[in-house]
């Protein structure tokens, strides 16, 4: 029995071929696009200027602040000195002086004043001058007794 088609496959047929070509031309390049790159990088210089901005700034704040701690301490630190000067003044006033001298210390004022002169011969009688030893009847040394 014969099959009025075949089982074999044909081979496929390419498109006849035509001798004619497409027209071709010179085409100028296109435009290069340097409006793009410039845009580019200046919004990237931007960017790293206003970067750059924010940092000093931050810097700048943090400076300002250890500045602003040290007048501060320095306006606390004359404070102190204003108020130590006034303690002292109040130390060495002589009424002060007088009132914790009686008070504390128990001292009263002396009725008279009475002032010492020196003499030409008190450097022989500050000088000690021990007694010499003296051997008693039994040979033992004994010290005499100073006039006191």
């Amino acid at each position: 029995m014969s099959l009025p088609f075949s089982t074999r496959a044909e081979p496929r047929r390419n498109p006849p071929v035509t001798s004619r070509r497409p027209d071709l031309r010179v085409v100028d390049s296109p435009p290069r696009r340097t409006v793009g790159r410039v845009g580019t990088l200046a919004g990237a210089a931007l960017f790293v200027a206003l970067f750059a901005l924010a940092a000093f700034q931050t810097v700048l704040i943090r400076t300002q602040a250890r500045i602003d701690e040290l007048d501060r301490r320095i306006a606390e630190q004359e404070q102190r000195q204003v108020d130590l000067r006034l303690e002292l003044a109040d130390r060495r006033a002589p009424e002060r002086i007088v009132s914790v001298a009686t008070e504390r210390l128990g001292m009263i004022a002396p009725g008279t004043v009475a002032y010492l002169q020196p003499q030409p011969d008190d450097d022989a009688r500050a000088t000690y001058q021990p007694t010499p030893p003296v051997r008693g009847p039994e040979g033992r040394v004994t010290v005499a007794a100073e006039d006191g």
